[in-house]
C-alpha cells in the first residue's frame, strides 16, 4: 500500500514539472485551503504531526518534495534542544537568549507525545549559535525554529495565495478565497437580462445600442474572429453560413447553449482553454521510481513493522548509501533516499541506547539475582527456636496478635511471637517446632519478652 502511495506521488511530481515556469518558483507565499490542516515534520503521513494550522492561513513555501510542500515554521510553532548544549545568557527582548555549548546538536522537530518521542532532527547547530528559548520541557528547551529549519505540508492543502490574500492577512482582514475575486466584478442580476437578448431583441438592438448591448450582442456570436467589429457586425448570418444556410435556424440552437443565465460567458473561447488546463497535471509525464528503490522500499516497510530492537537498521543505511550512489536515480528519488538515512540514523541511536539499557538491566537483575542466591544459602540466626502456640489471651482483638513460643520439653513460655513483618502464613505453622528469625526485646507495658519476627521457619526438633 505505501508503495502504490509512493508511485502515485512520483507521477503527480513528476506531472507537475511540465507545468509552466511560474508554478517552479520558490518561494512564494501559499494559503491553507482546509480546516486543521497538520503540519508535519517530514514529507510523508508516516511523519508525526507538529501542528495544525486553520483554513486562510499563509504558509512561505519554499520547496515541492514528492507532492509536500517545505515550508518555513508557522508562528506558534517551536523546537526541542537539549539543556546540556545551552548556555543561557541574557535576553532577545522578552525571551531569554541561548548559545549552544558543542557541535552538531541536534534540534528536534516536536512530536506530541513530549521530547521523548520526537526523533525527527530538522537541523544540526554548532557551538556559538544562538537560539531563542520559548520554554522548558523536562530536560529540553523548547526553542523558536532556527532560520533553516522545516516543517511539512501536504501539497493538495495549500494553494497560492492572490495579492488580494496576502494584503488582507497583512491588513488583519478575513481572507477571500481563491475563487472570489473574478466573480465580483460581475454581479449575479447582470447577466440574467442577457439572457433573452440573443432569442428575441437581438436583431433589432445591435445598431440602435451598440455601446451598451456591445457585450451582449456578440456572445450568440462568438465564433467570429473579429471581436472589435461586433458592434457593426449584424452578421449574424455569417455565422450559420459554414454550418446552415439559414441564418434564423442556427440562432435558435444557439440560444439552448446558455441555458443557465449565470454562464453567459460559456459561448466565449477562454472556457475551452480552463477544460484542458486541469487534468494537464494528473498526466504523468516522467518515469516511474526506479526500480532498485522501489525494491528497498518495500523492505524498509517490512522490516521497520518489526520491534525496534530487531530492525536490521545497519544493512538497512548500507543499502540506501550505496543506491544513493547511482547515476540513474531522479532527484525526487535522491530526496527519498537520503530522508530514510536520517530516519534511519536516528533509529540507530535509539537502538543503541535501548541495548546500553537492557544490558545495565541484565546486569542489575543478575546482581540481585546472586545475591538472593548468596543469602538463601547462608544459615539462618534463630534468635529463638521452640514449639508455637496461640496465644487465648493476645488474639488481635482487644490486645495486639502474639504467638507463645515455648519450651517443647518443659512447655514454659520462651517469649511471645510478634508477626507483623512475616509474609507467609504463620497459621500452618501452629504447634510446629519452629525457628524464629527477627528482634529479641523486653516491653514493658506488657512485661513479656517480644520477637519482632521477620521470619518463621518450620524446623525438625534436632535442628
Amino acid at each position: 500500500m505505501a508503495h502504490r502511495r509512493l508511485t502515485l506521488a512520483v507521477f503527480v511530481a513528476a506531472a507537475l514539472f511540465a507545468l509552466p515556469a511560474f508554478a517552479q518558483d520558490y518561494p512564494f507565499i501559499g494559503v491553507i485551503n482546509s480546516d486543521d490542516v497538520n503540519v508535519r515534520s517530514g514529507a510523508g503521513q508516516n511523519y508525526y504531526p507538529v501542528m495544525q494550522m486553520p483554513r486562510g492561513a499563509l504558509v512561505e513555501v519554499h520547496e515541492n518534495l514528492y507532492h509536500w510542500y517545505k515550508i518555513t515554521p508557522p508562528g506558534g510553532s517551536f523546537a526541542y534542544i537539549s539543556k546540556e548544549f545551552v548556555k543561557v545568557q541574557g535576553a532577545d527582548g522578552a525571551k531569554p537568549r541561548g548559545i549552544i555549548v558543542g557541535q552538531r546538536v541536534r534540534v528536534r522537530a516536536p512530536s506530541p507525545g513530549g521530547p521523548d518521542d520526537s526523533y525527527k532532527i530538522l537541523l544540526r547547530l554548532n557551538d556559538g549559535d544562538n537560539v531563542t528559548i520559548l520554554g522548558e520541557d523536562g530536560g529540553y528547551y523548547k526553542i523558536a525554529p532556527p532560520t533553516d529549519a522545516r516543517f511539512y505540508v501536504s501539497q493538495n492543502l495549500v494553494d497560492r495565495a492572490t495579492p488580494e490574500q496576502i494584503a488582507a492577512a497583512k491588513a488583519g482582514r478575513p481572507l477571500p478565497t481563491l475563487g472570489e475575486p473574478k466573480p465580483e466584478p460581475k454581479p449575479e442580476p447582470a447577466p440574467e437580462p442577457v439572457k433573452p437578448e440573443p432569442t428575441t431583441p437581438k436583431p433589432v438592438m445591435p445598431e440602435p445600442t451598440p455601446a451598451p448591448e456591445t457585450p451582449a450582442t456578440p456572445e450568440p456570436a462568438a465564433p467570429l474572429t473579429p471581436a472589435p467589429d461586433a458592434p457593426a457586425t449584424p452578421a449574424v448570418p455569417e455565422t450559420p453560413e459554414p454550418v446552415m444556410p439559414k441564418p434564423a435556424t442556427p440562432e435558435v440552437p444557439e440560444t439552448p447553449a446558455p441555458t443557465v443565465p449565470e454562464t453567459p460567458a460559456a459561448p466565449n473561447t477562454p472556457t475551452t482553454p480552463e477544460v484542458p488546463a486541469t487534468p494537464e497535471p494528473v498526466k504523468p509525464a516522467e518515469p516511474m521510481q526506479h526500480p532498485k528503490l522501489s525494491d528497498l522500499e518495500a523492505r524498509y516497510e517490512a522490516e521497520m513493522a518489526k520491534p525496534i530492537a530487531e530492525q536490521p537498521l545497519d544493512a538497512m543505511r548500507m543499502d540506501y548509501e550505496r543506491l544513493k550512489g547511482s547515476e540513474d536515480l531522479s532527484s525526487q528519488d535522491k530526496a527519498l533516499i537520503n530522508a530514510r538515512i536520517e530516519v534511519i540514523k536516528t533509529r540507530q541511536e535509539l537502538q543503541r541506547s535501548l541495548a546500553e539499557i537492557a544490558a545495565v538491566k541484565k546486569q542489575v537483575d543478575e546482581g540481585a539475582a546472586k545475591r538472593a542466591a548468596e543469602d538463601a544459602a547462608k544459615p539462618k540466626e534463630y534468635v529463638a527456636v521452640g514449639r508455637l502456640n496461640a496465644s487465648t489471651l493476645y488474639t488481635g482483638d482487644k490486645l495486639p496478635l502474639l504467638y507463645r513460643l515455648v519450651d517443647p520439653l518443659s512447655g514454659l513460655t520462651i517469649a511471645y511471637v510478634q508477626p507483623e513483618k512475616i509474609k507467609k502464613d504463620i497459621d500452618l505453622l501452629i504447634g510446629h517446632f519452629v525457628g524464629v528469625v527477627g528482634e529479641k526485646q523486653y516491653d514493658p507495658a506488657l512485661k513479656l519478652n517480644i520477637i519482632k519476627a521477620t521470619d518463621v521457619d518450620g524446623l525438625t526438633p534436632n535442628q
